[in-house]
């Protein structure tokens, strides 16, 4: 079907789906993904299912063969629809939208325009408390049952004969377009994951049936794919199979942590991957009135989250990942792709000080972020221990993370930057978080026994003796030991989970077991949000400060909120590595990209920016001399805020500047060819000086768009073909030379790299422009 055709042609094309749409009915929601912190990405969305549950009224009189064609029913409901996706991507939205009466945008806005990937989020109705559950048992074996027979290999054994005869009329739409005669037919991966939360019911026992779901179907998939039942896909077919990825759980009741800590690490243990994990920055101890049993729930699970041991995909339950191409374009992620801690308000020390303790040495993840309703950050003793877990001599040796996110910090003043750089370029950061003499005894990685007491209540930098100790049940690896004087009954030192500990000296063991793998590495990525709550004045200036002790490795750089003004050009001194840097929070939201500079090896030439001037602005992004002009790569004006409280500038935007700033950025959309983005935020009554600014959509610009996946493997296999023929001619040793390391051979990476970065055709720029009534409310696109 051609772009634009009408909504009756569009049902004339697929009405063939009807029946399998009313399977469907209201079960799909089209759900924000809450804690999105990509300040440029518009707000990011699931597709949520709500499977049937056999335990509900509707299904209590059915037989489980009976129950199964009816979760069979959906399942290929599903697969058909996704199909939809990958062969036409505006039949896929008018069935959304027209069929289902999902919201997706209006015509023109950003959400309606990009492209909505066929992924499921399954929700199961005995997980969402849609349905009472009598029996614990009941529940569970559906569960995993209903799990395994989704997404294991009765999709391909079992396929209905109505779905069949739907798949060949999916064909015959495909074409030869997607379905070449002279290549096998169309494979379609259609990604389902499930999402646990611990709002639902029994979510602690569901974690481990879930991870045992997962199991159960890589071994029917690994089975079926040894056997002959397997067949190749024959030339003009289609096939659709839903594949189970890493699940979403969130738990961020610290009440429940007792019950949580133990299933977490069984299951992580095991090798149970996550898509993400969202947890609660608070430890639960004075909520439960067990401050001990509170502080080691947190230790487990922050020691396991945070685990020095790096697990292989290979070896993981699920199958996802056994796809190399898979887990090489997920950014080739580790056990947990992405770990959320929310708070309320300001992070107590301690419990900081435990995320750090055990994050320093972690193997698990590449990225985490942290965020708070109210306040994350605030004094120097907390400012210590995020230096100490993100950029330490221990972090840069040890920990794995590339990307930090926080936000809604309090103070970065110049004494919470000078106590963060105390510890980043100490020989021994531990001594100078915890405020200790410098010891006689080298710093030393040990093993500590299972059974051994810890100390962890500490008054006025001493311990308090009395206090009631934790007990570990298990030996804890990764354990710091610093200021000893090798003599002391307790020595000080970092347990990871825990933080600052004493523990006894015989409880301690130095080896070779007790070694950490050094995994070298720095941080990435990172953004730094201060508080956006009104009537707040957050502290900035000691950010010069923290830019010059953290930025060395830093090649993306986010700065969103209120902040104090300073010179972009000592932000790249201090950053010297940096790609992209985005500066948001004021009227003017800006991403400026250096890639080009740090691939040729240029240096950036020095800018000026006006922030607070559209008109000033607009000029120079209009100067082909300015550097501006070519490295402004998204803009977003809040032209909007004339609030009470905080204000982009002092004052408030001067509304009478509305008509001429917009001619301006008009004129400037029409000459400069690097601007990618233009998101433009006004208040309705002045949506009229937005409408010559939407003319400027979709225009061609001067930079390449990104090829396809699928051409860069035909250009790589075109290639190393050729090259296997040259090489056929020479000596054994090189007829044995693999097919990449032959491609590579006739072209340098880089110059491969760089094929694939001009070989694209011209980008389209993207230009929106939104309204409200009120600077508060949401916005609407027209």
């Amino acid at each position: 079907m051609s772009r634009g055709a009408t909504n009756a042609q569009l049902k004339l094309q697929w009405e063939f789906l009807d029946p399998w749409l009313e399977i469907l009915g209201r079960r799909i929601k089209y759900k924000p993904v809450a804690f999105e912190e990509e300040v440029w990405d518009a707000e990011k969305r699931v597709l949520e299912v709500t499977l049937p549950a056999k335990n509900s009224d509707n299904y209590e009189r059915y037989s489980q063969s009976e129950f199964n064609y009816d979760l069979r029913e959906v399942r290929e409901a599903l697969a058909l629809v996704a199909a939809v996706a990958h062969i036409d991507q505006e039949a896929w939205k008018f069935v959304l939208n027209k069929v289902w009466g999902l919201k997706l945008g209006k015509i023109g806005s950003e959400e309606l325009e990009r492209e909505i990937p066929a992924r499921f989020v399954l929700i199961f109705d005995h997980l969402a408390g849609v349905v009472p559950i009598t029996s614990y048992t009941d529940s569970e074996n559906s569960f995993l049952k209903d799990l395994v027979h989704f997404c294991g290999t009765n999709q391909v054994e079992d396929p209905s004969p109505e779905f069949q005869t739907a798949l060949r009329q999916l064909a015959v739409r495909a074409g030869t377009r997607l379905l070449p005669r002279d290549k096998s037919g169309l494979d379609i991966k259609i990604p389902v994951q499930v999402f646990l939360t611990d709002k639902g019911f029994l979510v602690g026992r569901q974690l481990l049936l879930k991870a045992n779901a997962e199991k159960i179907v890589r071994e029917q998939w690994e089975e079926y794919e040894r056997s002959s039942r397997q067949q190749p896909l024959p030339s003009g077919k289609i096939r659709c199979t839903l594949e189970l990825l890493p699940m979403v759980a969130e738990w961020t009741d610290s009440m429940g942590y007792s019950s949580f800590a133990p299933k977490i690490q069984k299951i992580m243990k095991d090798n149970v991957w996550f898509s993400q994990l969202s947890l609660s920055a608070e430890s639960g101890g004075g909520l439960i009135g067990d401050a001990c049993r509170g502080r080691d729930d947190f230790r487990q699970i922050m020691a396991t989250v945070f685990d020095s041991t790096r697990r292989s995909p290979s070896r993981s339950t699920s199958r996802y990942y056994f796809d190399r191409g898979a887990y090489l374009r997920d950014g080739s992620p580790l056990q947990v792709n992405q770990v959320d801690f929310k708070s309320y308000t300001s992070l107590r020390s301690g419990d900081l000080g435990a995320i750090m303790s055990a994050l320093v040495i972690n193997q698990t993840t590449k990225k985490v972020t942290m965020r708070a309703v109210k306040r994350t950050i605030s004094g120097d003793d907390n400012w210590m221990w995020l230096a100490y877990g993100l950029f330490s001599k221990r972090a840069r040796a040890y920990s794995a993370l590339e990307t930090f996110s926080l936000n809604q910090i309090d103070s970065l003043s110049v004494s919470n930057a000078k106590a963060l750089s105390d510890v980043i370029f100490s020989d021994h950061p531990e001594e100078v978080v915890c405020g200790t003499s410098p010891g006689v005894v080298e710093d030393r990685n040990a093993t500590l026994n299972s059974g051994a007491s810890i100390r962890w209540i500490f008054a006025d930098g001493q311990p308090v003796v009395d206090a009631k100790a934790i007990t570990t049940e298990s030996a804890v690896r990764g354990v710091r030991t610093f200021s000893d004087d090798g003599e002391s009954e307790w020595v000080d030192a970092i347990v990871p989970g825990m933080g600052r500990c004493q523990v006894l000296r015989d409880d301690l063991v130095f080896d070779l077991a007790s070694a950490i793998p050094t995994h070298t590495g720095a941080l990435k990525s990172l953004t730094i949000g201060f508080n956006k709550e009104e009537d707040t004045d957050p502290i900035s200036d000691g950010l010069p400060d923290f830019l010059a002790a953290v930025g060395s490795t830093l090649k993306d750089l986010t700065l969103d909120g209120p902040r104090d003004d300073f010179d972009e050009n000592l932000i790249l001194r201090h950053c010297p590595s940096l790609h992209t840097l985005s500066l948001c929070g004021g009227i003017v939201d800006v991403q400026l990209d250096f890639s080009e500079h740090r691939y040729n090896n240029e240096p950036i030439p020095e800018l000026k920016c006006h922030w607070h001037d559209i008109q000033a602005l607009a000029a120079d992004l209009s100067d082909p001399t300015n550097p501006l002009s070519k490295c402004v790569r998204r803009l977003r004006f809040r032209l909007n805020d004339r609030c009470d409280g905080w204000s982009r500038v002092e004052g408030g935007y001067d509304f009478d500047k509305i008509p001429d700033d917009m001619k301006a950025v008009t004129r400037m959309l029409t000459v400069n060819r690097h601007l990618v983005y233009l998101n433009v935020l006004l208040l309705a009554d002045h949506r009229k000086h937005g409408n010559a600014l939407k003319k400027q959509h979709l225009k061609p610009i001067n930079l390449p768009a990104k090829l396809p996946r699928d051409v860069k493997l035909a250009f790589l296999s075109v290639l190393s073909a050729r090259t296997t023929r040259t090489e056929a001619a020479k000596s054994k040793r090189a007829r044995q030379t693999s097919r990449s390391e032959s491609a590579s051979a006739g072209l340098d990476q880089r110059v491969v790299s760089r094929i694939f970065v001009f070989a694209g055709p011209a980008l389209l720029r993207r230009v929106y422009v939104q309204t409200t009534n009120h600077y508060w409310e949401p916005y609407d696109e027209w």
